[in-house]
């Protein structure tokens, strides 16, 4: 029997979209986490902030002033911002419609996570998840994931776990030179150039989330920012890029992939657990 139109309306006012934020900086492992909790998760869908979307045309990459080569890395201009923003308030408020979203599911690598681990997860996740919609209570699964995620407080704010897998200048940097090329937005394909890593990426990395660490020491420990903290103000220059509420840390630079999603979902596991103690 089809639903009459007043069941729907219950269902959609029972579901609750849960934005996971995998965040960090390039190469730390960001979009192979996001896409191992997007397999696990039941009911769920997979963001990348850098997917075409949401990334200006190639042609509007500004040039860099010194090395002359586009700068993809900074962050005021490597992102659509309104749209991206516009985009998660409306994800959130079960409204998918604004944006012609295309994802490139498949870009990350393969990656060595046992089998048995993944189905582990998947059985506990999947089991919580089932236990909260016997609750009541709907999940859909958002899983976000950037290298600038935590940089504009409007797309910080929608995001219910904030996850920052956090690397290592000698160790991001080795991973990258290991890439050769970059999918862009409008088809563009990117290669970086000599010293790309050295002169933009972790220069543009360190100015955009150093705030976010004690002394601006990005390979060191989060500051939990107080209620009143500037950053409530989306206006306010000194609010992007500075203390995250409720930022877990990963350590990306000393774990390997199955270490950080087992972390990851460590995580998750606890967010709904906390769920289900509040029904």
């Amino acid at each position: 029997m089809s639903k009459l139109p007043s069941d729907v309306n219950d269902q959609t006012e029972r579901t609750r979209v849960v934005l996971i934020g995998v965040g960090g900086a390039s190469c730390s492992g960001k979009t192979t986490i996001a896409s191992l909790l997007h397999t696990i998760l039941p009911n769920s869908r997979l963001i990348h902030q850098d997917d075409q979307s949401f990334a200006p045309p190639s042609g509007l990459i500004p040039i860099h002033p010194k090395y002359n080569v586009p700068d993809w890395e900074r962050a005021e201009t490597s992102i659509e911002w309104p749209k991206f923003r516009q985009f998660l308030q409306n994800l959130k408020a079960k409204d998918n419609t604004p944006v012609d979203y295309v994802n490139h599911e498949g870009w990350t690598d393969s990656v060595a996570v046992s089998q048995e681990t993944v189905v582990h997860w998947q059985e506990t996740l999947g089991a919580l998840d089932a236990k909260l919609r016997q609750n009541g209570s709907n999940i859909e699964w958002g899983i976000v994931e950037g290298f600038l995620l935590y940089w504009h407080p409007d797309v910080i704010e929608p995001l219910d776990i904030r996850l920052f897998l956090r690397g290592d200048n000698k160790t991001m940097k080795a991973r990258r030179e290991l890439r050769e090329t970059y999918g862009g937005a409008d088809g563009y394909m990117w290669r970086d150039p000599p010293e790309y890593w050295d002169n933009l990426v972790w220069p543009a990395y360190l100015e955009a989330h150093q705030r976010m660490f004690i002394d601006g020491n990005v390979n060191g420990e989060a500051i939990e920012p107080v209620p009143t903290s500037s950053r409530d103000d989306s206006t306010n220059p000194s609010s992007f890029g500075g203390p995250v509420a409720n930022l877990i840390v990963l350590p990306a630079e000393n774990a390997s992939i199955q270490d950080l999603f087992d972390l990851a979902c460590n995580k998750l596991e606890t967010f709904m657990l906390r769920l289900l103690d509040e029904h």
